[in-house]
């Protein structure tokens, strides 16, 4: 018998995962053990593409400030 937090040497785990739908069944039992595959966006493309909104914006109220600064020089 072994004490509390003792190291299990060789444990191993069987684990089958069944689903059925609409007149499908899909069994599917552990292969090799693996990392889990990455998902979702990465964290450079968020970054590069809150800085392009804000580069934009930036640009955007440069161009609106000469265009107010144009109207203002030519009605005075």
């Amino acid at each position: 018998m072994t004490g509390s937090g003792a190291a299990v040497v060789d444990a191993s785990v069987a684990l089958t995962v069944t689903a059925e739908g609409i007149g499908d069944d899909v069994s599917v039992s552990p292969g090799p053990i693996t990392t889990l595959p990455r998902t979702g966006a990465s964290i450079e493309f968020a970054v590069w593409a809150a800085a392009g909104a804000i580069l934009i914006g930036l640009v955007g109220a440069w161009l609106g400030a000469l265009r107010q600064h144009s109207r203002s020089a030519r009605g005075a």
